[in-house]
């Protein structure tokens, strides 16, 4: 502890007032603002991101709910169409079994590339809906005349009566 001389000449000779009281208050919250801000946000802000995830995979649950729904109540016409629909059905149905068994495990990227997933697959759907006709799988349909004809005429083969 410094003796009273040195204390008495080298310490600021102020008394107790407003300005003096205003400055240490500052400097104490000021001390208690960077604690603030080096211990409890960093904190705070995990907690934001797990919630945010958390609200993610909620939302996947809803959309995988919806369109395993609406897929599920389509029922068009015709073998080509029915086998496509049913195609698109199955898939959905194995990505949902391991949507919910892993969904506790899946981070944010996985979360975001199984909602495209899903989000594609209603968009199928609406192609379905809305366009009627416009089906991914398409029938051919081979004109077996007029393919002779190419064959004969460029074998130069006589047809036989």
């Amino acid at each position: 502890m410094p003796s009273k001389a040195i204390v008495s000449r080298y310490s600021c000779k102020r008394k107790r007032d407003f300005i003096t009281g205003f400055a240490l208050t500052m400097f104490a919250l000021l001390v208690i603002f960077q604690l603030y801000l080096t211990l409890i946000v960093p904190i705070q802000l995990d907690r934001r991101n797990a919630y945010e995830l958390h609200v993610y995979k909620d939302e996947l649950a809803s959309q995988i709910d919806a369109v395993r729904l609406k897929i599920k109540r389509f029922n068009p016409s015709g073998d080509l169409r029915k086998g496509e629909v049913i195609l698109v059905r199955n898939v959905a149905d194995q990505l949902a079994i391991y949507t919910s068994e892993y969904m506790d495990q899946l981070d944010a990227e996985q979360v975001r590339d199984l909602k495209s997933c899903f989000g594609a697959f209603d968009s199928i759907y609406n192609r379905w809906v809305y366009k009627p006709y416009r089906y991914y799988i398409v029938q051919e349909q081979v004109n077996q005349q007029k393919m002779l004809n190419m064959i004969i005429k460029n074998n130069k083969i006589e047809q036989e009566l």
